[in-house]
């Protein structure tokens, strides 16, 4: 297979070769300079599962997306599309009239839908035990508010945590319980909500898992001191994250600080980033100022401090369709007398610090569960699909230079 994601189409990646290896030809022959999705959260997991399911002599062009509702869910599957080349002295060309593939790599729930809530999901049938990943990013907070005519801290943002290769008994009938967490949108400096997906019938997914369930979990910030502290919230702990052993591995980072209120009364810390596969945003400054981008930079970006603080950013690296799932940037402070903060951007983004005792901490953002996994090769067939259901294609992410 030739993946065209650079500008040099040399690049050859046949099933099987190692996947580190071909990322590394990959950069070196863009420079450097390789577009971010790329090499980002699933679309990284997309990719890694094209290279196993192509055709021989075929170019990646990209992949299309099919989503439908489920529930408080969206159920989404990805469709690498190939088209057929021939190769001529060491040189591979796309025929004119080739041939173009369609095929299912990779299948996701996601479950956003009524945070703070409990939701049952019946696992998918077309669940690979070998290959799929639990990711859970808590819900952030909201931030403080000035005493008297001073300024405040910012919110924290929400854990990320991941496990791998979790093992469903009986794909298509086993349910599992996801559970998203609240951003914090009432309480000026309150803590946002945990996140997390559990098998437990003990429980049916109303607690926070814990040793011996199946699945994973991420904590939320704990909030600030008190609703106007001048000191930024401690972003949620990784050190408290739940994370199955029935897994193969897993990952589990800490959400991004908020930053500290400056010395006037125009003076909000920006809210910390949501923690991401990528390690955890590093605290804003002392305000005004901006907050964190999520997912340690990689994710959606800060808000700009104002009056009003800046909405923090939602990661687009998922964003096929307009649907974008990743780790939110925490919203920006207020830079005025009785300002409010800016909220954090989806997913578990938290909200910027406000100016003085009138004005309003900025809304943390809440958090989401998502379950990917590898289509079994047995299981591709398009009539896998809900026939009752309008399946519509979204928009379609090409990789650049592939036609």
């Amino acid at each position: 297979m030739i993946l065209r994601g650079s500008p040099d189409p040399r690049l050859v990646v046949d099933p099987g070769e190692d996947w580190e290896r071909c990322v590394e030809e990959l950069v070196g022959l863009c420079g450097g300079d390789v577009p971010a999705y790329l090499l980002k959260w699933h679309y990284d997991l997309a990719l890694r599962l094209a290279v196993q399911r192509a055709p021989r002599h075929c170019f990646l062009l990209g992949f299309h997306m099919y989503q439908w509702p489920d529930g408080n869910s969206v159920q989404k599957r990805w469709i690498a599309v190939f088209k057929e080349c021939h190769r001529t002295k060491n040189v591979f060309r796309s025929f004119e009239e080739g041939q173009v593939h369609f095929v299912p790599v990779m299948g996701q729930t996601i479950t956003s839908a009524s945070p703070g809530t409990t939701t049952t999901v019946t696992s998918p049938a077309t669940w690979d035990n070998g290959c799929n990943s639990v990711e859970v990013v808590a819900g952030g907070s909201r931030g403080a508010i000035g005493a008297g005519t001073t300024t405040s801290g910012g919110g924290g943002g929400g854990a990320y945590t991941k496990i791998r290769n979790m093992p469903i008994a009986v794909p298509g009938t086993t349910q599992y319980f996801a559970r998203p967490g609240a951003g914090s949108t009432v309480t000026n400096g309150a803590p946002g909500g945990d996140s997390w997906l559990t098998q437990s019938t003990v429980t049916s997914g109303t607690a926070f898992p814990v040793s011996s369930e199946s699945g994973c979990g991420a904590r939320a910030s704990t909030g600030s001191a008190a609703a106007t502290s001048a000191v930024g919230a401690i972003g949620g702990a990784s050190s408290l994250a739940y994370a199955s052993t029935a897994g193969t591995s897993s990952t589990a980072t800490a959400g991004g600080t908020g930053g500290a209120a400056g010395a006037s009364n125009a003076s909000g810390g920006g809210g910390g980033g949501a923690g991401g596969p990528h390690g955890t945003s590093a605290a804003p400054g002392t305000g005004p100022s901006a907050g964190s981008a999520g997912d340690n930079g990689s994710g959606g970006s800060g808000g700009a401090a104002g009056s009003p603080g800046g909405t923090g950013g939602t990661d687009v690296d998922l964003g096929m369709g307009g649907n974008a799932v990743g780790s939110g940037g925490g919203g920006g402070g207020g830079n005025a007398s009785a300002s409010t903060g800016g909220a954090g951007g989806n997913y578990g983004g938290s909200g910027g610090g406000g100016g003085r005792s009138t004005g309003v901490g900025g809304n943390g953002a809440p958090g989401v569960v998502i379950a990917s996994w590898r289509i079994k090769a047995e299981d591709v067939g398009f009539h896998q699909w809900p026939a009752s259901v309008e399946l519509i294609p979204l928009v379609t992410r090409m990789i650049p230079g592939a036609w």
